[in-house]
């Protein structure tokens, strides 16, 4: 593996860290946001082979996404605009990388829930 597969690995890792040290998130979401997130490396490790760029562009939107949701003053449209643009950045994996999507999917639906 070469060097966006090190690039996602260090954003799955700060967006880790960034999920375990924010006071705002409840214990049960934690858990819950970790367990997607460790799915989700598993998930866009595997793409990274075939589709680096947009392997990194997922990782890349999965890191601005939790960085402006688990902020204690949210700006509401920055939230909507992270959330529709990582939903956006799995369209056309439906099909080939079915188990992403979906992770991404639960993903957003989470950090979405955490409140706006």
């Amino acid at each position: 593996m070469g060097v966006g597969y090190s690039m996602i690995k260090d954003q799955i890792a700060a967006i880790q860290s960034r999920l375990e040290n924010a006071p705002n998130i409840p214990a049960s979401t934690r858990e819950e946001l970790l367990s997607l997130l460790a799915g989700l490396e598993e998930e866009v490790t595997q793409l990274a082979q075939t589709h680096a760029e947009h392997a990194g562009k997922i990782a890349e939107l999965t890191d601005r996404t939790t960085g402006v949701v688990t902020q204690p003053e949210k700006e509401p449209e920055l939230v909507e605009a992270a959330l529709q643009d990582l939903r956006e950045s799995v369209v056309g994996f439906e099909t080939s990388h079915p188990q992403m999507t979906g992770i991404v999917g639960r993903l957003a639906t989470t950090l979405s829930n955490m409140g706006i």
